[in-house]
């Protein structure tokens, strides 16, 4: 099953429309937006009944004139899976949502495949959050 990117495109584009629509940016109500957003494109995703695993964030900011960059980086078998984002905006705000599409077939060969690159690096899942916590403790003293 191959990724399709124009359909996730428009089944997202729909949804923010759906909860944005003609509103104007309103501080107090950008985490309900945020959640409805997510939770409706995941929802419309999975009724397709496609053997795939999502993952949807979604950013809403106000329009100040102040930059606003984004970038993300996948690792996982580009022939079947795929990413998409979808950016809208009107007068008053920007939104930005940002679809990891993977196909569940390929899931666990990728897990494996992290596991054996993790391993050459020396980095485990464990090290990672040890390394982590640590840094953490480090800002906290």
């Amino acid at each position: 099953m191959i990724f399709n990117a124009d359909e996730a495109h428009n089944i997202v584009k729909e949804c923010i429309e759906s909860v944005l629509g003609k509103a104007d940016y309103n501080h107090n109500k950008v985490n309900q937006w945020t959640a409805a957003i997510v939770e409706q494109s995941l929802t419309h995703l999975v009724k397709l009944g496609k053997t795939y695993k999502y993952i949807v964030t979604c950013a809403v900011m106000q329009r100040s004139g102040a930059g606003l960059h984004t970038a993300s980086s996948c690792f996982w078998d580009t022939t079947t899976d795929g990413t998409c984002t979808v950016r809208w905006e009107n007068r008053t705000m920007n939104c930005i949502v940002n679809k990891k599409i993977w196909n569940e077939a390929t899931a666990e060969k990728d897990v494996r495949h992290l596991k054996i690159f993790c391993d050459k690096c020396k980095y485990s899942p464990s090290t990672m959050d040890d390394k982590a916590n640590k840094e953490d403790d480090k800002e906290m003293d």
